[in-house]
């Protein structure tokens, strides 16, 4: 593609577009809010709580999946709201099995005291 300014400046850039069909992913739209119970596949062991709104049981190594349809490439703030009754943890945030960002939680003040532990990546 190329662009030329009102002085008759030109610049040129090579742009890649791809386009899905509309209907071609199956997720949730990011950017967008996606709710922790609404993974798609899960560790065993984690449980839903609370009327389905909380889940339970984590430990390390466990995991939680997500089918997402990432709308525009840039970085996304990422907010996890958590609770621990221990030193709390790292949270790895992979895309297609790549580390993005690894997000350390902290003590909270036990299982129903929740806080927001923050990260920054780069989804495409």
């Amino acid at each position: 593609a190329s662009v030329t300014d009102s002085d008759g400046m030109t610049a040129t850039a090579t742009i890649s577009v791809t386009v899905n069909p509309v209907g071609s992913c199956n997720g949730q739209n990011i950017p967008g809010t996606l709710q922790a119970e609404a993974f798609t596949s899960k560790s065993n062991d984690i449980r839903l709580e609370s009327n389905g709104t909380t889940l339970g049981g984590i430990r390390g190594n466990y995991f939680l999946e997500y089918n997402i349809c990432v709308n525009q490439t840039c970085f996304y703030d990422i907010n996890i709201l958590a609770a621990s009754n221990a030193n709390g943890g790292f949270i790895d945030v992979k895309i297609d099995g790549r580390v993005v960002d690894t997000i350390r939680t902290t003590f909270t003040g036990g299982w129903q005291t929740y806080q927001t532990f923050s990260g920054l990546a780069e989804l495409t």
